[in-house]
């Protein structure tokens, strides 16, 4: 695997919080969650509101940095991938008193940095209220924790927050979790919240590893580049052109997925957008299977698939 990954940490917080009044999420909770979380981070710490697209802004506001980051001269867009992500609450909706819980991860250390700022905003989002209906919530627990180990660690204690400790996943967690995996003969992945991946301009509507393997090798690549340790293209196309034909080779033997649309509104704009994809599980089983590991827990901890940073493209690995 790459030595571009070597750089790369990310670090996860799961969030408990209680429901003061009902909230109505809908389909995707993440796409409201984020959106609560964004406007809260604007309209609180933005360090020049109304400056946010003058030239260098990104560059002088953290918080305008990890939520929309540019550059205009990146050869792939002029989006990059953000160094946020969500993992949603599961529940559509919670009544009053009930607790709910999701997780937030940050991509780098200057995306850690900005750990407090999103804290705080999520409290104000509490204030305000999330969902269709606006319902209000406070936040119970933060931890940080690794999801390949039983490390966890409480940061919130009598409503005062604790430094939140230099906890991450980084690559060699990654390959270690891998080599303990290594003896699997079937592979299941349960897509949990909408996965929105496809080639050639055609959306995948039916679960295929080799489209799933090259989009997450892109991931990779381009995260490791602009959040880790840049590797030599050329080595990143050899392991793109490795998985895709390992992907083209392992045969998926069920398939319980379906497709689930779903829309993302957005209040400033007046409009909604897709963000639905492929949920549910599909199981495969081949030769060289454990080769794909590596990318595929990479890609449970950053997702994969557009809308992520709403919650889209996560997954669980269930190895058998």
């Amino acid at each position: 695997m790459s030595q571009g990954m070597d750089g790369l940490r990310v670090y996860c917080f799961t969030i408990t919080a209680v429901a003061a009044e009902r909230i109505e999420f809908g389909l995707q909770p993440g796409a409201q969650l984020r959106g609560a979380i964004y406007n809260a981070l604007l309209g609180h710490f933005c360090s020049e509101t109304g400056f946010e697209q003058t030239e260098g802004h990104q560059d002088r506001c953290p918080v305008c940095w990890l939520l929309a980051t540019e550059n205009k001269n990146n050869e792939r867009g002029r989006d990059l991938p953000r160094p946020f992500l969500l993992q949603p609450p599961l529940k559509v909706s919670v009544e009053i008193g009930d607790s709910f819980q999701f997780e937030m991860r940050f991509i780098g250390r200057r995306a850690f940095s900005t750990f407090n700022f999103v804290i705080r905003a999520l409290e104000a989002a509490g204030k305000t209220g999330v969902g269709f209906q606006r319902g209000r919530f406070y936040v119970t627990n933060v931890d940080c924790i690794h999801p390949f180990t039983d490390q966890q660690v409480a940061l919130l204690a009598n409503r005062r927050m604790s430094k939140p400790p230099d906890i991450a996943v980084t690559h060699v967690d990654v390959l270690n979790r891998a080599l303990s995996l290594a003896s699997m003969t079937n592979l299941s992945i349960d897509f949990l919240t909408p996965m929105r991946i496809g080639e050639d301009k055609h959306l995948a509507h039916n679960p295929d590893l080799g489209v799933l393997l090259r989009r997450l090798v892109e991931r990779c690549q381009a995260l490791a580049e602009h959040y880790g340790e840049p590797a030599s293209p050329l080595d990143w196309r050899s392991i793109y052109l490795q998985m895709s034909e390992l992907g083209g080779r392992i045969q998926c033997i069920r398939d319980e997925t379906h497709w689930l649309d779903v829309y993302s509104g957005s209040r400033r704009r007046g409009t909604s957008s897709p963000i639905g994809g492929l949920v549910g599980k599909a199981t495969w089983t081949g030769k060289n299977l454990h080769m794909t590991l590596p990318y595929l827990l990479w890609g449970e901890v950053v997702h994969v698939g557009k809308s992520i940073v709403k919650g889209n493209g996560w997954y669980r690995l269930e190895i058998h």
